[in-house]
């Protein structure tokens, strides 16, 4: 997660009252890199200057391997220093099953809030 943090500049929480079209963080950081839309998920501030961006890849894809729901999907620490170095490939990760399913049911939670009325809760 901090990974993703870092190169989005956005903490690992959002006010989806606020930003809905977002939805539950880590897997709108994942889809960003699940569709080689890497740059949508660059610190806005950061956009325009010049940085590597295969590094950005590189970074943005062993993020995605270190949330995957198996651990033996993830990466080892040694792994992941490599991969940052650049020594070894990383291939782009699929996106993980249970952020997409944490997602899914937050958005559904946001629809039946904003679908419901105060006089169906209350009895008036």
């Amino acid at each position: 997660m901090m990974l993703f943090e870092i190169i989005s500049g956005k903490r690992n929480f959002i006010d989806f009252e606020e930003d809905a079209t977002m939805g539950y963080f880590p897997s709108w950081a994942a889809k960003q890199i699940s569709d080689d839309n890497i740059i949508g998920l660059l610190d806005e501030s950061l956009q325009g200057l010049d940085y590597d961006t295969d590094e950005l890849k590189r970074v943005c894809r062993i993020a995605c391997w270190c949330v995957q729901d198996s651990e033996i999907q993830r990466p080892t620490m040694s792994q992941v220093v490599k991969i940052l170095e650049g020594v070894l490939e990383v291939n782009v990760p699929p996106m993980p099953r249970g952020l997409e399913h944490l997602m899914q049911e937050k958005m559904q939670s946001i629809n039946y809030h904003s679908s419901v009325s105060d006089n169906e809760i209350l009895d008036e």
